[in-house]
């Protein structure tokens, strides 16, 4: 603490010639705070364990679409040949990490743990760069059906909005626009288990701010005003993330927000090497890097949606 002194008075801190005051250094750490990842809750992840390294391929059987026809007696019977092409994934993004320390430095720290520290980092980084990616890329695969002026695959009766013409959100019709997406859904025949919302955090405050009295809507037993947890609406997992890249839409900046059913799309990680160095080659100290390879493929479009929207 610089307390004002009169003058002559000796200069016992650190900045002065005595230096008997010395600099106090924490222990601990401050801790630091992370975006959410949602990737690995919103795909299937069914072929992850088979992917070993950057440039694997998966290749993965559909199920084909069986005819069904009028029956006449006596009529002839036409065989239809069960068969439906492959999917086909790729593995070709990978993202490494690598950070060193001299060994003089770590010699004199306090914190003896400090590279265990950065490694932690380091793995909450990688979660940010591929949720932070995929959010910004995936949506595009989305079906037809699913996204513009005129989704709904029977019906084509919701607007979910479209370059130049956004959805504008409001506390008011978010919970309308989220049943909305329920209808594009059943349209598509997806399954009731497994479907999800990943809302843009400010869209996470709206619903919060919307009419919404009846907690069984949300799977909660107490008001969601209460709680702050999203839960459940409309057969919908709701999740929420600060990772989605706006789109700037004169006047407004736009979210591609997803939806669909986990069977949408199989993203595929692994780990291919962490290595600690005790010793480095070069200079006194240690180091340790990381290679992850990962990616996704869009195998039933059907089951992904895109609502293209602003906060009003």
């Amino acid at each position: 603490m610089s307390v004002p002194t009169v003058p002559g008075y000796p200069d016992y801190t650190q900045a002065g010639t005595n230096k008997n005051i010395p600099w106090a250094f924490s222990k601990k750490t401050i801790i630091k705070f992370y975006d959410s990842s949602v990737v690995p809750q919103i795909t299937n992840t069914d072929y992850e364990g088979e992917v070993k390294g950057q440039g694997d391929k998966v290749v993965i059987n559909t199920v084909p679409d069986i005819a069904i026809s009028k029956y006449q007696k006596g009529s002839t019977i036409n065989w239809q040949l069960a068969e439906s092409p492959a999917v086909e994934l790729t593995v070709n993004r990978a993202i490494q990490f690598a950070f060193k320390m001299d060994k003089i430095d770590m010699h004199q720290f306090l914190l003896k743990n400090y590279m265990d520290i950065c490694a932690q980092d380091a793995a909450e980084q990688q979660k940010i760069y591929i949720d932070t990616e995929y959010l910004g890329a995936v949506y595009a695969d989305a079906n037809a059906y699913n996204k513009g002026i005129a989704a709904g695959r029977k019906s084509g009766a919701y607007n979910l909005g479209t370059t130049a013409s956004p959805v504008a959100i409001t506390k008011t019709n978010i919970i309308d626009l989220l049943i909305n997406l329920g209808g594009v859904a059943d349209e598509q025949n997806w399954h009731e288990a497994n479907r999800f919302v990943v809302l843009p955090s400010w869209m996470a405050v709206l619903l919060k701010q919307s009419d919404l009295k009846d907690a069984s809507m949300t799977g909660d037993g107490r008001s969601t005003l209460r709680t702050g947890r999203l839960g459940m609406l409309d057969r919908w997992t709701l999740y929420g993330t600060n990772l989605y890249t706006s789109v700037f839409d004169t006047p407004n900046y736009c979210y591609n927000v997803l939806f669909g059913h986990k069977s949408g799309v199989c993203f595929v990680s692994q780990m291919v090497e962490t290595e600690y160095f005790d010793k480095l080659e070069t200079t006194f100290g240690k180091g340790m890097k990381g290679l992850q390879v990962y990616d996704w493929k869009v195998t039933k479009p059907e089951s992904l949606g895109v609502l293209y929207c602003y906060k009003a």
